[in-house]
C-alpha cells in the first residue's frame, strides 16, 4: 500500500515539476500567484512523500520486532516440547 501511495506521490511531484518548469521557461506567460501555488503545492508533496516514507520505515521496524519476538516463541515452544518429549520416554 506505501509503495502505491509513493507512486502516487512521486506522480504528482513529477506533474507539478512539469508545471513549474513550463511557467519559468515562458517569461510572458508567467503568473507570479500560479507558479507561488505550484511551487507551494510542491513542497507540501515532497513533504507528504518524506512523511510516507518515515512511516513505512517505521512499519517495517515494528514488523521486525515482531518477527523476532515470534521466532523467540516459537524457539521456545520447541524446546518445551522437546523436554516434554523426554520425559515420557521411557528409560
Amino acid at each position: 500500500m506505501t509503495a502505491a501511495a509513493l507512486e502516487d506521490i512521486d506522480s504528482d511531484i513529477e506533474e507539478c515539476d512539469r508545471s513549474l518548469s513550463l511557467l519559468k521557461g515562458h517569461m510572458v506567460l508567467n503568473d507570479f500567484e500560479k507558479r507561488r501555488h505550484l511551487e507551494r503545492q510542491l513542497l507540501e508533496l515532497k513533504r507528504q512523500r518524506r512523511q510516507e516514507t518515515v512511516m513505512s520505515w517505521r512499519d517495517l521496524l515494528a514488523l521486525g520486532r515482531e518477527i523476532r519476538a515470534l521466532r523467540r516463541e516459537i524457539d521456545s515452544l520447541g524446546r518445551t516440547k522437546d523436554t516434554a518429549k523426554n520425559r515420557e520416554a521411557p528409560s
